[in-house]
């Protein structure tokens, strides 16, 4: 995965270059319209066209059927089954493409949500840094912080041998990019911390981890590897990213904001350019 991870942040630096002294938004719309294009490709290469129109003519005339004879309920309800049967042809002709296009789009918007969703910690900012190992190689108990200059301990360090955890707080004194070091057992592993204003749009890391969905979701670290004592590596809280267009913020102050907008933007350039491609819908 991370030889994917690595490659994807490549593909998409390239591809959001043309952007980059650009406001966010303006690389979101194009990016967005681009997946609807590719999306209504996969479309073209994998759906029936034909059968996709029987599917809805026949939907559409069970519907009316249910409008004009509804004062009998064995037409109803006949019509109603019928419905549902064509409509679930329709929905099983569409998963094909949905299914071909959904892992570019997580490894895309991996990509996009750890530049464009989240940002780095203000200066100032308190959050919980937790480790968790592999307690079948160490509980935890001898693992060891060393702090960089630019932050600062806020808690005591917790450890919790039974679950192979290991938890602090720590202060973001300085902007910068910050390096945790954790050691057990003569392995030492780190963990990055983005503190401050940053120029451009830096991949910001919340989780380090040997998880394969960890993983998918978070590029910006690579794995521990198979041998490590370390499992996952995670900083909390990093603060929503704003993307302003024209007085409104497209992020609507949560993370689930990106891909909101993003996937409205590849609904809307599919159903315009329908009809360019010569695909039915």
């Amino acid at each position: 995965m991370d030889a994917v991870n690595s490659a994807m942040a490549g593909f998409f630096d390239l591809l959001w270059a043309p952007f980059s002294a650009l406001p966010e938004w303006v690389g979101l719309l194009v990016l967005g319209a681009l997946f609807g294009v590719l999306a209504l490709l996969a479309m073209k290469w994998t759906t029936n066209a034909k059968r996709v129109a029987v599917f809805k003519d026949r939907c559409m005339g069970n519907i009316i059927a249910i409008l004009l004879f509804r004062d009998s309920l064995a037409v109803v309800f006949s019509s109603l089954g019928k419905t549902l049967g064509w409509l679930c042809g329709y929905v099983g002709e569409q998963f094909k493409p949905m299914f071909l296009m959904l892992i570019p789009f997580v490894l895309l918007f991996a990509q996009m949500q750890m530049r464009l969703g989240i940002r780095p910690l203000d200066v100032g900012a308190v959050v919980e840094v937790r480790a968790e190992l592999d307690v079948a190689k160490a509980d935890g108990a001898d693992v060891a912080v060393e702090l960089p200059p630019g932050l600062e301990l806020r808690s005591r360090i917790v450890h919790q041998p039974a679950r192979g955890h290991v938890a602090f707080n720590v202060a973001a004194k300085e902007p910068g990019l910050h390096v945790v070091k954790f050691t057990s057992g003569g392995e030492t592993v780190t963990k990055s911390v983005h503190v401050g204003p940053a120029d451009g749009t830096p991949m910001v890391a919340p989780v380090r981890s040997n998880d394969f969905f960890d993983q998918l979701l978070y590029p910006g670290e690579d794995s521990f590897g198979g041998a490590s004592r370390f499992e996952r590596i995670a900083v909390s809280s990093y603060p929503v990213r704003p993307l302003p267009c024209f007085g409104f913020d497209l992020s609507f102050g949560s993370e689930a904001g990106l891909i909101l907008v993003f996937v409205l933007l590849t609904i809307a350039a599919a159903f315009g350019l329908k009809g360019v491609f010569g695909v039915t819908l």
